[in-house]
C-alpha cells in the first residue's frame, strides 16, 4: 500500500455542495489570463488550431484569476466524508500553478456529463445560471479537458469555437 487507508465513506455528494474548502487552495496571487501560468501551460501543449482559440479567449480578457493548487480531477468519486468533513484524494492530475474555478467546474462537469448525460452547452448554462462562471474560464476548462482526455464531445465544442 502506498498511502494510508482513508477512513470514512464515499457517499453521494450533492450537486449543490458548499465548496468553501476550495478557498484554502488559493495562493494569494492573481494574473490576467494571458499571463496566468496555467493558461500559458495550455498554450504550450496545444496544436496550432487550438492555440488560436486560446489566444482569442485570453487576448480579449482583462479579468484576473487566482493562482491556486488545483486537484485536477475534482469529482464526486474523489471525495470521502467523515465526521462532517470532506477529504479529497486521488491527486493524479494535481497542478501546482492552477487556476481558480477549474476544480469547481470539473466537479459539475463530471457530475452532469457522466451521471446526467448533459452536453457541454447545457453544462455551461447550468454553471452560469447557478454560479455566474465566466464563459472564458469555462471555454479554457473545456480546452484543458480536451487536452487531457481527447474526448469527441470536447473536440466538437472546440471546433465550433474555432470555426473549423
Amino acid at each position: 500500500m502506498f498511502i494510508e487507508n482513508i477512513e470514512g465513506h464515499s457517499e453521494f455528494i450533492p450537486i449543490d455542495l458548499d465548496f468553501e474548502f476550495l478557498k484554502r487552495l488559493k495562493r494569494n496571487k492573481k494574473y490576467v489570463l494571458n499571463k496566468h501560468p496555467r493558461i500559458r501551460g495550455l498554450l504550450e501543449n496545444s496544436e496550432e488550431w487550438l492555440k488560436e482559440v486560446i489566444l482569442k479567449i485570453i487576448n480579449n480578457s482583462k479579468n484576473e484569476y487566482e493562482l491556486v493548487y488545483e486537484h485536477g480531477d475534482f469529482a464526486p468519486w474523489n471525495i470521502k466524508f467523515k465526521n462532517n468533513r470532506f477529504y479529497i484524494f486521488d491527486f493524479e492530475y494535481f497542478i501546482e500553478d492552477g487556476i481558480e474555478f477549474f476544480d469547481f467546474i470539473k466537479y459539475y462537469y463530471q457530475y452532469l456529463k457522466l451521471l446526467e448525460n448533459k452536453q457541454i452547452d447545457e453544462i455551461y448554462k447550468f454553471l452560469n445560471k447557478k454560479f455566474k462562471i465566466p464563459k472564458e474560464i469555462f471555454e479554457l476548462f473545456v480546452i484543458k479537458e480536451y487536452l487531457q482526455e481527447r474526448g469527441e464531445m470536447e473536440l466538437k465544442y472546440l471546433r465550433g469555437l474555432s470555426g473549423k
